[in-house]
């Protein structure tokens, strides 16, 4: 699994509702515990209870694009990411895109990132710290082994 998750909390007085995003890659529709009693994701059913789950919305056939178009609200067409990235790749999601993190800083949530970013890294501003996120955990490019922490020799983490 493949997952970049959005955590955005607001201050200590709480009056704004949390908001968890999960980019989830590579799962067919049965792959999650409430609609398929063979899979065990209780923590993602407890969201998926307490929580809005967007059920008729469609992604794009590789990672990049997708969560390029989910954190810009932008078609992959004005992002200029229409294919997935390569660790190799002297290329990111543009940098004079405003990212859903930055625009709910701006309105006193606090936002972190944890799991894969994919969005570009081969210079430091198009990491997720410099996109609006206070923290990320994960890797940057589009898969690695999750024991070395590598993808193609080169070290993801």
């Amino acid at each position: 699994m493949f997952q970049l998750c959005l955590l955005c909390t607001f201050g200590l007085t709480w009056s704004k509702p949390h908001i968890i995003f999960h980019i989830i890659d590579d799962w067919g529709f049965h792959d999650i515990g409430f609609r398929s009693q063979q899979m065990k994701t209780p923590t993602l059913d407890k969201y998926h209870k307490q929580g809005v789950t967007l059920e008729n919305y469609y992604v794009l056939p590789t990672c990049s694009p997708t969560r390029a178009t989910f954190l810009t609200g932008r078609m992959p067409l004005h992002t200029g990411l229409s294919s997935k990235l390569t660790i190799r790749e002297a290329k990111g999601l543009p940098l004079h895109e405003t990212l859903m993190p930055s625009l709910l800083r701006h309105q006193g949530y606090r936002c972190h990132a944890i799991g894969k970013w994919h969005l570009g890294h081969f210079r430091t501003e198009y990491t997720p710290t410099f996109r609006g996120f206070e923290s990320f955990y994960g890797y940057y490019s589009g898969g690695e082994d999750y024991f070395q922490h590598r993808i193609e020799g080169i070290y993801d983490m």
